[in-house]
């Protein structure tokens, strides 16, 4: 997987709103693919008030909300899908 973000993409990230600690975020830390990482306008914390809150109802725990989000689920499915149980 490439990780390394030209100067270019930078800046077309930029042109789309989209900042370089996001971008970082999204191709190195979560391996986005870059053409997605590139063009999914970011999301604004504001609007998931009402998905934590979604969230703590089904028992989810909000990082393991915020991965799933990250990860390309929906909000609404990563705030009720319930948890896989780990096989211990």
């Amino acid at each position: 997987m490439n990780v390394y973000i030209t100067p270019e993409e930078y800046e077309a990230a930029a042109a789309r709103g989209i900042s370089a600690r996001t971008l970082n975020l999204r191709i190195q830390t979560y391996g986005w693919p870059k053409e997605r990482a590139l063009t999914e306008p970011p999301q604004r914390r504001t609007d998931w008030d009402h998905w934590y809150e979604v969230a703590d109802r089904h028992g989810i725990a909000r990082q393991t909300f915020r991965a799933r989000v990250y990860r390309g689920w929906p909000p609404e499915r990563a705030a009720t899908e319930p948890p896989r149980q780990r096989k211990g």
